[in-house]
């Protein structure tokens, strides 16, 4: 008898280890089950630094809200991204949602796919057109699952640039007042939503403008080497050119290029600026080269987990700002560069819970902003100083 409760009394400490542990990897695998599972398909290679970029921001928000992201790059046409997409929503582990963009005549079959097996799907970097929403209809209309639509402001943006370009010639003196300010666009495709929408603004602002006027826009299909060519082209038939306004920072680059050919220096014999916060054109920027970056579309995916991490939540965002959510496009120039390039360099500091509703019940609309972001990031390096001292 005595030898049975010896026995007892040895293993009962290692039986109640034994539950602690089963019950720990049981709720381990249970807390696993519960992360949020999110897949983004991106319209091009790793290799293309918009795309690194807007991946690292999205990853960063992911870590900090813990959610399964699975970020998948694609060459940029049809067949393969169709073909990618099949693989993500056939998976045995498919995502609760699909993170993409616009994807022209493929986006119908995409979104059907996506109500077959009931994925939601945010789409976000690319606007969809007038045409092609009459075809597949907006968020949660013909397709129930298209749960929001992130509408990048870039006609807005597009004419913020050339306002701000035009100021800068004005202020440089650069060009006689009597005269007229001469324009060169530089857009990429004909059929491309962002540079139609954002060469619209460029537009829209010289018919607004009297002063000024645009000589053309040529289309260099977002490559530098093309933005290069075209340049030299328009160097040697027009007379005078006081600004080179850029769909993208890579076409600017181009166009700097060609401008140095031509023994002609930007921020001095014209001005010049773009977007996408290219780090080239972010130095120039320091340098007095170049005008203005226009960016923030790297933020855009973030963005939107933050969205889908609250909708997952049961606080839907589109209760109050509905499912087509406009994101701005924020503005790098020589006056505000030393604030915002350190949020560029990383992420390190900023609490991404404190952007979301459900941990900041305060919050009445997303604060999406450089500002924010920065804000955050001092916040917490502050807080981190004063625990030290």
């Amino acid at each position: 008898m005595k030898h049975a409760l010896f026995k007892v009394r040895v293993f009962a400490p290692v039986r109640f280890l034994l539950l602690v542990l089963f019950l720990f990897i049981q709720s381990m695998a249970v807390s696993a089950q519960q992360k949020i599972t999110v897949a983004c398909i991106f319209p091009n290679s790793e290799d293309i630094p918009f795309w690194r970029d807007t991946a690292a921001f999205m990853h960063a928000v992911a870590d900090d809200l813990d959610i399964n992201l699975e970020t998948r790059f694609v060459k940029s046409n049809d067949i393969s991204y169709k073909r990618v997409f099949d693989q993500v929503v056939n998976s045995e582990r498919r995502p609760e949602y699909i993170l993409m963009g616009r994807w022209g005549i493929i986006s119908k079959q995409l979104l059907q796919e996506a109500d077959k097996k009931n994925i939601k799907i945010l789409t976000f970097n690319s606007n969809f057109l007038l045409d092609e929403h009459q075809i597949i209809g907006f968020p949660r209309s013909k397709h129930r699952n298209w749960i929001a639509e992130l509408v990048t402001e870039n006609r807005n943006a597009g004419y913020q640039l050339a306002e701000r370009l035009i100021a800068h010639v004005k202020k440089m003196s650069i060009k006689d007042r009597d005269k007229k300010i001469t324009i060169f666009g530089i857009g990429a495709y004909s059929d491309d939503a962002v540079s139609i929408e954002r060469v619209d603004g460029l537009k829209q602002l010289v018919a607004e403008e009297a002063s000024v006027v645009l000589l053309e826009v040529a289309l260099g299909g977002w490559l530098r080497d093309s933005a290069y060519r075209l340049t030299l082209d328009a160097l040697e038939r027009h007379q005078s050119i006081d600004v080179i306004w850029s769909v993208s920072d890579e076409m600017a680059m181009g166009a700097i290029d060609a401008a140095r050919k031509k023994g002609l220096q930007a921020g001095k014999d014209f001005v010049i600026g773009g977007f996408d916060w290219k780090p080239e054109n972010i130095s120039l920027i320091r340098q007095g080269e170049v005008t203005a970056s226009f960016g923030g579309q790297i933020f855009d995916g973030g963005w939107a987990l933050i969205m889908l991490y609250d909708y997952h939540h049961g606080i839907d965002f589109a209760v109050s700002g509905g499912a087509r959510v406009n994101m701005p496009i924020y503005e790098i120039t020589a006056e505000n560069i030393n604030n915002y390039t350190g949020i560029l360099e990383n992420y390190d500091g900023i609490d991404f819970k404190s952007f979301t509703k459900k941990h900041n019940s305060m919050l009445k609309e997303y604060p999406f902003s450089l500002n924010a972001l920065f804000e955050s990031k001092n916040a917490n390096s502050q807080h981190a100083v004063d625990k030290k001292n």
